[in-house]
């Protein structure tokens, strides 16, 4: 990844990992990620109960992947718990492979199979929430990372905008983003899981949507972060 000379800010679903960081810098970050399992909700009467990483280890009947590139395979890789090394070696030596090329594939196993997908809970959570709502998420483990806004080494705009993120923190606005682009996009009855039939174009639609209220996010805590800094006199000003 790396800026051309017109561009001052990246606003997107962007990871602040170590290997980013030798050729861009990220502002403070505003939501924080971590892996979750992502599977079906367990029907009534059934005898496998799925509330924990211990308990997926513990049991035989559902399998279990992920996506076979990316920060969470890198994260078990490099995990010195227990437990996640034990998950990390049954991953790669069930046959047939549980492991997928892209987040779709895993949802789409996930709700065809006995299947559980382990995947960054930001994507799974709002996934659970979205129709047919046969999806529940469980734990959350192996690593917490965090999204930022992405400027060029030593930008002069850094601080300007971490000033302003400071700000947001202190409100009520990080809540209420998320709240307005997550909880309140749900479709979902608490209750038990639609009916209806599902397709990979229905997952895919999904994904994207997530991608885009992500990244709609992510452009309205740059204007709100630059915009605070410079009407930080000003005490009724709104971000949203």
């Amino acid at each position: 990844m790396a800026f051309d000379e017109r561009a001052h800010v990246a606003a997107g679903p962007l990871l602040d990992t170590s290997q980013r960081r030798e050729v861009i810098d990220f502002t403070m970050p505003f939501l924080n990620v971590h892996a979750t399992i992502l599977m079906r909700k367990p029907f009534i009467g059934s005898h496998v109960r799925i509330r924990s990483v211990e308990d997926l280890i513990n049991q035989s009947a559902i399998r279990y992947g992920t996506l076979d590139k990316g920060i969470i395979p890198r994260s078990f890789k490099r995990t010195n718990d227990s437990n996640l090394k034990t998950i990390w070696r049954n991953m790669n030596h069930f046959r047939p492979s549980t492991m997928t090329n892209t987040n779709e594939e895993g949802i789409k196993r996930a709700r065809q199979e006995n299947y559980a997908f382990i995947i960054q809970d930001t994507i799974a959570d709002y996934i659970a929430m979205q129709d047919p709502c046969d999806l529940i998420t469980v734990d959350k483990f192996l690593f917490t990372k965090s999204y930022a806004l992405a400027l060029p080494k030593n930008s002069r705009w850094l601080e300007v905008i971490n000033k302003g993120m400071k700000m947001l923190k202190h409100g009520d606005t990080l809540r209420t983003l998320y709240r307005k682009w997550w909880l309140d996009k749900s479709r979902c009855d608490t209750e038990k899981p639609s009916s209806r039939s599902f397709s990979l174009a229905a997952t895919s639609s999904a994904t994207d949507t997530y991608l885009s209220h992500m990244t709609t996010v992510c452009v309205c805590l740059w204007f709100c972060a630059f915009g605070i800094h410079w009407t930080a006199a000003s005490s009724g000003q709104k971000c949203l």
